[in-house]
């Protein structure tokens, strides 16, 4: 017992000695978990108000109630802390509704909560609103894709149809935004962000259609996106003229990228261009030599037989009735040479004038004779498409 006294006395003599040392600073109080939860929340609170444009301090509340719901052991105090960290994030995206780490957060959450149904409803009105926003996008699809129940590889072809298409327009815009007065020397930092976002959706596509068992389709993705974009002609063309050009590229034999022989689509379309130049050279020079057009010629040299009938009978003074007689036998023979001539082309002259001509060779055949001779015997109109006017 007087051991315990002379602990208790030494103990008070050591609080009394310590020069200014206070009992009330050798107390330690440890905080409960309550209060902790409490004190957070009003300092959180507090910065919001006072910081509502800084995004980390959202994130970082949100997050705080993540941690607070891991402690709660029953299932509704679970779900009571997700609707709290739904109200934060809520509250956040309405103060900042183009900020897209928000947005990410809060369709996570909504994520935890609601149905499919109800989910990609809220993904298809974010997206109205921030259509050019490449993360946006990709977390969207993804979340597509993970629903099982209503996955289709023709349904999420034309997602990411329209995806590609948004995030493009949304990159041209910026950079006729950024870039239109004035030359640049080095790209911008955002648009390099949001180009590498659009060729990481496009991947995706090549990857999904891959893993569907569309492999030859992939690959062909793969070449026309390469060919489109790297070997794309030099000239000033327009979106829809550089369209049609690819399209005379793609349709034809030419061997695309990554197969033997294959040049890149701007030299093949030199190439080609050269070859018609050749071509045209070549069937003018040969429209030349041949003369113009000779349908006739069976027709002319019956006139020219009937011209030295008449002539020999007037040099042998043959009396004016034979004359008149052998001029219109030889009328009826012009006539049944004429009518075997428009035979011979399919023209029936026996026909009636509202019949029509069952051969379309006729008509053909007539129109290339008239084209052939409305270039080479009459003068031109219109002057012939250059190669730099864009066609293929």
């Amino acid at each position: 017992m007087n051991l315990f006294l002379c602990q208790i006395w030494i103990c008070l003599m050591m609080v009394v000695i310590i020069p200014g040392s206070d009992l009330k600073d050798c107390l330690v109080v440890e905080e409960s978990w309550e209060d902790e939860v409490l004190r957070k929340t009003r300092e959180f609170n507090k910065l919001t108000r006072e910081h509502p444009h800084d995004e980390k301090i959202w994130l970082d509340f949100a997050e705080f109630q993540d941690k607070v719901s891991s402690m709660q052991p029953q299932k509704g105090a679970r779900l009571q802390m997700l609707e709290k960290k739904i109200s934060v994030l809520e509250k956040a995206t309405e103060l900042n509704p183009d900020n897209e780490e928000l947005l990410l957060c809060l369709m996570k959450a909504y994520q935890s909560r609601d149905s499919s149904d109800m989910l990609i409803g809220r993904w298809e009105k974010v997206l109205m609103h921030h259509s050019g926003n490449h993360k946006l996008w990709k977390e969207y699809l993804r979340v597509v894709q993970g629903e099982f129940s209503r996955f289709k590889v023709s349904d999420m072809r034309k997602m990411y149809a329209h995806a590609i298409q948004a995030v493009s327009s949304a990159c041209s815009r910026q950079f006729r935004q950024v870039y239109q007065n004035e030359k640049p020397s080095s790209l911008d930092p955002t648009i390099v962000q949001q180009e590498i976002g659009l060729v990481d959706i496009f991947l995706s596509l090549c990857r999904l259609e891959w893993q569907a068992g569309y492999q030859e389709l992939a690959t062909a993705l793969f070449q026309a996106e390469i060919e489109f974009t790297v070997f794309c002609p030099s000239l000033l063309l327009t979106e829809h003229s550089k369209l049609r050009l690819f399209e005379h590229f793609w349709n034809s034999d030419g061997p695309r990228v990554g197969e033997e022989g294959a040049v890149g689509w701007s030299t093949w379309l030199e190439k080609e261009e050269e070859n018609r130049q050749r071509i045209l050279k070549e069937e003018a020079s040969h429209d030349e030599d041949r003369g113009g057009w000779t349908g006739w010629s069976e027709l002319l040299s019956k006139h020219e037989e009937t011209a030295k009938n008449q002539e020999n009978v007037v040099h042998n003074e043959v009396t004016a009735d034979e004359f008149l007689e052998e001029s219109e036998n030889e009328d009826i023979k012009q006539e049944d040479d004429a009518e075997a001539l428009l035979k011979q082309l399919g023209i029936d002259v026996d026909a009636e004038p509202s019949s029509e001509v069952k051969d379309s060779s006729t008509w053909a055949r007539w129109s290339k004779e008239e084209s052939l001779r409305d270039c080479n015997q009459w003068m031109p109109v219109h002057g012939r498409i250059s190669p730099s006017s864009g066609s293929p």
